[in-house]
């Protein structure tokens, strides 16, 4: 028996079949994977580490007008070297596993009145080639009299032969001298710092 099919009928056959053909075809494709999401992380979750204070490069032998706590001054770190012999003006003698970092030192009073270092001296740093840091206090003595540099300074009044001795590990190698000072037209600045390069034994002198 012969069935005739209308033409109508035939296309509306083909849009059924396509269409069952489309859903095999979607069933058989794979679930599209869903996008990873990152945890989220709350202030208290991250750790900084504790930013440097704010300070630039200084320069042996230059001179810099500072205004710290204490001070008002035109100042030079001119030199700076290692030794193991002492002096009393050092506050003793280096043990055999210690040594002096000396450091040479001139000032001038910029102040309009008169002014002194109080206590001879001011604060700072020492970082070592190991990433270690050492708090140090450089106080100051003449090499003329071997006296703490606490005398009064009238305007304008300057010497250039201030010394400071620091002892330190005598295997250490100082890769960063560091002042709590901050130059006058340096907006912001805490710190002043002086690079020595590797730390050799040489380290700079003038």
């Amino acid at each position: 028996m012969r069935v005739c099919v209308s033409r109508e009928v035939q296309r509306c056959l083909l849009v059924g079949l396509a269409g069952v053909s489309a859903f095999s075809v979607a069933l058989a494709a794979p679930p599209k994977a869903k996008p990873v999401q990152k945890p989220k992380v709350s202030a208290a979750d991250t750790t900084t580490t504790q930013g440097q204070l704010a300070g630039g490069p200084a320069v042996f032998g230059t001179t810099y007008s500072v205004m710290g706590a204490n001070h008002d001054w035109n100042m030079s770190l001119d030199s700076a070297w290692y030794d193991v012999v002492g002096s009393p003006a050092d506050g003793g003698f280096p043990q055999p596993n210690q040594k002096f970092l000396y450091t040479h030192w001139r000032f001038k009073n910029t102040a309009t009145g008169s002014n002194s270092m109080q206590d001879g001296g001011f604060s700072g740093s020492l970082v070592f080639a190991d990433g270690t840091t050492q708090e140090v206090y450089f106080s100051t003595y003449r090499l003329s009299d071997l006296k703490p540099l606490t005398m009064e300074f009238r305007p304008g009044q300057g010497i250039d032969d201030a010394v400071s001795a620091v002892l330190i590990p005598r295997d250490a190698k100082v890769t960063k001298i560091v002042l709590n000072e901050s130059r006058v037209y340096v907006q912001g600045e805490k710190v002043m710092r002086y690079f020595i390069a590797g730390g050799d034994q040489a380290v700079i002198r003038r």
